[in-house]
């Protein structure tokens, strides 16, 4: 590191032009993101209609097949976003996707 002033008495410090800083590494993986969007789902159905459906499905073999059932949509459609990014690799997301198509 130097350490530099200018004309105005202003002390500064900047790194020699030789070094160069790495690049940053992914750190999120496919199994921890995936475990992420999981929790959440899982979470938020738990959480907001859960003792709804108690009140509703007194059968807790029915009740488990229904959350069984919603997961595999969810992962169609976390499946048709991911195949859609990568088809369409731009910045924007959802909006893009639907403008595009």
């Amino acid at each position: 590191m130097k350490v530099e002033s200018n004309s105005r008495g202003m002390t500064t410090l900047s790194k020699p032009a030789s070094v160069k800083s790495a690049p940053p590494r992914r750190t999120i993986g496919f199994v921890t993101a995936c475990s992420i969007v999981i929790a959440n789902i899982i979470g938020t159905g738990i959480f907001t209609s859960l003792g709804f459906q108690l009140s509703d499905i007194q059968s807790g073999f029915a009740l488990l097949m229904l959350w069984v059932i919603g997961g595999i949509a969810a992962l169609c459609g976390a499946l048709c976003y991911g195949e859609l990014a990568a088809a369409m690799p731009r910045s924007g997301g959802e909006y893009h996707f639907l403008s595009k198509i």
